[in-house]
């Protein structure tokens, strides 16, 4: 049966086995399919698991979801669908994602909000995660040196505005040896502005000044460099330089610690 608009007026209630609806359809009361009394304003009763199926031959499917007294229009909130995708839209834009691989993606700059149990923080929007590789490099502040390793291998995980590394050079040969300060170099991302904080160095093989210093630690001293401090019980720290902490063949140096971006 096809519903054409101007097509007649029904009694009261009509009920209908199969329609088709040319232009638009108007229902005063409740509207109800595959029930003669449905509880809302529209309802729909199926055994099949898919009881509706919305497609727009638009590049985004979307319905939206007004309420009473709000603007309308672009801006409107719409759970909606690209390829193989869910979205949840506001303000006119994709604010969640989630993925056809079923990962949650939020967009760019957001994230999620944690402001309903404030504290004394300056933010509490969690928006960043991220694990990776990077490739620690050592050189000097004078003369940088040239080397090759066995081992030269980095892990890190952001969350957040903290970065948490892991690192270890061991060095296969020496073709310059470096001078000057000893420092590190090559982190996935530069420090921000606490770069006083303290990373955790160790060494296996290297020739150190043990007699001057007890032991010794990673100080970023820049956004990108990581230098090497000694330091005595009731003394002061003081730089590392390459008299001080000499590398050689079969040498490691490890460095695990955390840093803020």
């Amino acid at each position: 049966m096809t519903i054409k608009q101007q097509g007649g007026i029904f009694g009261r209630n009509p009920t209908f086995n199969d329609a088709n609806v040319d232009n638009d359809l108007t229902v005063s009361g409740s509207l109800g399919v595959g029930t003669t009394s449905p509880t809302r304003t529209a309802e729909i009763v199926s055994s099949n698991n898919v009881p509706m199926r919305v497609v727009s031959t638009a590049s985004i499917s979307q319905i939206r979801l007004v309420a009473s007294g709000t603007t309308t229009g672009a801006t409107e909130p719409a759970i909606g669908a690209q390829g193989d995708a869910l979205l949840l839209r506001t303000n006119g834009s994709t604010a969640v994602t989630i993925t056809a691989a079923q990962n949650i993606k939020v967009n760019s700059g957001n994230g999620i909000d944690f402001s309903a149990t404030s504290g004394t923080g300056t933010s509490e929007l969690f928006d960043d995660y991220e694990e990776g590789d990077w490739t620690p490099t050592i050189f000097g502040a004078g003369t940088a040196g040239s080397y090759t390793f066995t081992t030269q291998y980095g892990r890190y995980t952001k969350v957040g505005n903290v970065v948490y590394v892991t690192a270890q050079l061991t060095i296969n040969t020496v073709s310059t040896s470096l001078s000057g300060n000893v420092r590190f170099g090559g982190w996935p991302y530069s420090s921000g502005t606490n770069t006083g904080l303290r990373l955790t160095v160790t060494s296996s093989g290297v020739n150190w000044d043990s007699s001057t210093y007890n032991h010794y630690y990673g100080y970023f001293a820049g956004a990108t460099t990581m230098q090497l401090f000694g330091v005595r019980d009731n003394g002061a720290q003081a730089n590392l330089s390459a008299s001080s902490f000499t590398v050689g063949a079969g040498d490691t140096v490890t460095i695990t610690g955390f840093y803020f971006v």
